[in-house]
């Protein structure tokens, strides 16, 4: 079943409605399973200084979000068919991947970080971390490999988000001290 599951899962395609989160497709066959242009245009990643608070600490550029609001658009966005099958896990990972589709940010994940104490409410876990969709983080690879600013926007309008910023990760201690 869990393979059945993986595979439908795959063949996801989109819905030919309009989607109304602020997500527009630019064409009459837009899909995640489109085949990428054969060559990759190079483009200046966004403008971005390193975080300055705990510089050391690993921490990651984003966006916060709401879990209830991530499983709404996998399911609004999944074809009917499909939605029998998938649990609130598969729904958030395909709205993830609708992200990554629409903004063209492979990069794209989620993280649990820790809460500065301003975080909005409804994006702070029982834990009082705050779940985010990141961008980059601040090691050497993830900070070099940033998308351009239009992609970053792109994401900040579908998500209908503030701006983004540096987050620390929430296990990050537990990495560098030993206990």
């Amino acid at each position: 079943m869990s393979n059945q599951l993986l595979g439908n899962f795959q063949n996801l395609q989109l819905m030919n409605a309009q989607i109304s989160d602020g997500v527009e497709q630019t064409s009459s066959h837009a899909c995640p399973e489109s085949k990428p242009p054969t060559h990759k245009q190079r483009s200046t990643p966004m403008k971005l200084d390193p975080p300055t608070q705990n510089p050391r600490a690993l921490q990651f550029y984003g966006f916060p979000v709401n879990r209830e609001w991530l499983k709404a658009v996998g399911r609004r966005k999944m074809k009917p068919e499909y939605r029998p099958f998938a649990d609130d896990l598969c729904m958030s990972a395909y709205a993830l991947q609708l992200f990554r589709y629409y903004t063209r940010i492979d990069a794209l994940t989620y993280k649990y970080v820790r809460n500065p104490g301003d975080a909005p409410p409804d994006c702070v876990t029982s834990g009082n971390e705050v779940l985010i969709v990141s961008v980059c983080n601040n090691l050497r690879d993830g900070f070099r490999n940033r998308p351009p600013q239009r992609n970053v926007d792109r994401l900040q309008e579908i998500l209908k988000a503030g701006p983004p910023r540096w987050w620390e990760d929430a296990e990050w201690d537990a990495y560098v001290k030993p206990k």
